[in-house]
């Protein structure tokens, strides 16, 4: 496994921890499209799924990774077979995890302070042939009001409508991972957690070279080990704290012009509070009202917000580095004028973890032939 420098002609020292990971190998051939088939059999067996497992494996704790799944009822539905508070399961507790620990990073709820709206849309992407109703639609009305937002897209959507991510991204837009299936990932064995995460990711990546660095849980269904097996492979849980309940509600005007007004509400609130809210482009209706809203906003205004992706959100990378980044970066810078301590996480085709990030040693671990090295180097920035 080669280190790379990065090398970045600056005057300001700083230090800062940056994760590397070796970009995914693109799969031959990927899961269904219907996502009522869960991801199983020789698809468990492939290297993007058995390399990632070894990782996962290495850097979780075994009792995290002991957590029994939940048992799949329908839809959202699952009863859940473990200790919810001690586990933190967000859907019956509300619990988040303020605090990075042996279940991996630290959740995101919302953006900090004041004043500060970090929009997203789930489920997507989607095509539609009524006007104003799919994912274009929304982007189309966010870039007319100059505004960027985070698009959780789910893997197999993406198979069907891939053009859409490189349009997002050219626009100025975020990508997240929504995983491959959208199945509670509590119900699913560790395998099947990877293996949504890891497919969705090699298609990502497909489309636009990039690898997310936050996933949405499907339902906010998540506990410890969900979490833990997620940031092993790096990716942080982003929720949210308003809900437009667009996706929860039956296709009629009465219910679009009750979503609407729930959404223009959130604008006047007083004291503006930062938000980050849930709307999705999953289909016509959801789209739709998501499109109609954006016009009334351009019309009334919003409220002093100002509407950003996660990243901005959270003043974060949107995604993932990848070692072909480091690569590009050491080639084109040379000079240095005032070095500083950055520690730079290289990983291989599997990503990256928090539990071994420490800044200023130099750490390894091993298991087979997969090797996971952190490395703290003096880089001029």
């Amino acid at each position: 496994l080669a280190l790379y420098s990065l090398i970045n002609a600056q005057t300001t020292p700083s230090t800062s921890a940056i994760t590397v990971v070796t970009p995914p190998t693109i799969p031959g051939s990927f899961p269904a499209v219907d996502q009522a088939v869960l991801i199983s059999g020789t698809f468990l067996q492939d290297p993007i799924v058995v390399n990632a497992m070894k990782i996962v494996t290495t850097v979780v704790p075994a009792n995290i990774l002991a957590i029994p799944p939940s048992t799949y009822i329908s839809g959202s539905t699952v009863t859940y077979n473990s200790d919810a508070a001690a586990n933190c399961y967000w859907p019956t507790t509300q619990c988040q995890r303020a605090s990075a620990g042996t279940w991996g990073k630290v959740d995101i709820f919302t953006c900090p302070g004041t004043g500060l709206w970090g929009m997203t849309y789930d489920d997507g992407p989607t095509s539609s042939i009524a006007p104003d109703s799919d994912t274009s639609a929304i982007r189309t009305q966010l870039n007319s009001m100059n505004m960027t937002a985070t698009f959780f897209v789910v893997g197999s959507s993406i198979l069907t409508n891939p053009n859409q991510l490189q349009l997002h991204v050219s626009a100025g837009h975020q990508i997240g991972s929504h995983t491959w299936t959208h199945h509670p990932l509590t119900s699913l064995s560790n395998e099947q957690i990877v293996a949504e995460i890891k497919y969705t990711e090699a298609v990502i990546f497909r489309e636009i070279n990039k690898v997310p660095a936050f996933l949405r849980p499907p339902y906010g269904d998540v506990d410890d080990r969900v979490r833990a097996i997620a940031s092993a492979l790096g990716y942080q849980m982003t929720f949210w704290n308003l809900d437009s309940n667009d996706a929860n509600v039956s296709n009629s005007a009465e219910n679009a012009t009750a979503v609407a007004t729930t959404i223009t509400g959130w604008v006047v609130r007083t004291g503006s509070p930062s938000m980050i809210s849930l709307q999705h482009d999953i289909n016509a209706f959801t789209s739709g009202i998501s499109v109609n809203v954006l016009k009334e906003l351009k019309t009334t205004g919003l409220g002093g917000y100002k509407v950003v992706t996660i990243a901005q959100c959270v003043k974060s990378e949107a995604y993932q580095m990848l070692t072909t980044d480091v690569k590009n970066v050491t080639s084109s810078r040379s000079s240095t004028t005032t070095m500083s301590k950055t520690s730079i996480s290289v990983g291989a085709s599997v990503g990256s973890s928090p539990f071994f990030a420490a800044s200023g040693t130099v750490k390894s671990r091993e298991c087979g032939v997969f090797i996971f090295v952190v490395v703290a180097i003096l880089i001029s920035l």
